[in-house]
């Protein structure tokens, strides 16, 4: 199965739909319904409220690593430069940076989930068995989402230090 950008939820056969439901776990009607309307409009974006408001956090608790701590890279290298830049020119890449994060977390968090199912298809090739360990390991973390929290924090206070 392909997980490269440009597949869509529609595209995706009826097991593999509800593997990728039950490992989104808790607003799993949310997702499918925001999916299924990027689908069938061929979008790859939609608004996310919890992103919107969390950004970085949102992506931590479901398990979007590569975004919640490249979106902390981003905002430590902002940091740091934001003294020698025009505070509107700070402001606006920080916003825009925000913005597109919104938009593309939905379409995120579809292809973090497919390319899970996807290696899970290799790793436990049995269905029910799959199944059962999608139901014991959901597409969420909260001990993730606090150690991010922790991290996230310790790194603002040093940074008001400098």
């Amino acid at each position: 199965m392909n997980t490269d950008w440009g597949v869509h939820y529609l595209d995706l056969d009826a097991d593999t739909r509800e593997e990728l439901l039950i490992y989104l776990g808790k607003n799993d009607e949310t997702y499918e319904k925001r999916w299924t309307k990027m689908s069938k409009k061929r979008r790859f974006f939609s608004w996310n409220w919890s992103a919107f408001f969390a950004v970085s956090f949102w992506s931590a608790h479901r398990k979007l690593y590569y975004l919640s701590y490249g979106y902390l890279a981003f905002w430590i290298v902002d940091s740091l430069f934001s003294d020698y830049v025009p505070v509107i020119a700070d402001y606006s890449v920080s916003f825009g940076v925000g913005i597109l994060f919104t938009l593309f977390a939905n379409y995120f968090c579809f292809l973090g989930a497919l390319r899970e199912i996807n290696r899970l298809k290799i790793e436990i090739p049995d269905r029910n068995e799959r199944l059962s360990y999608l139901h014991k390991n959901p597409g969420y973390n909260w001990k993730a989402f606090w150690i991010y929290f922790l991290i996230h924090t310790s790194l603002m206070i040093i940074l008001s230090f400098t």
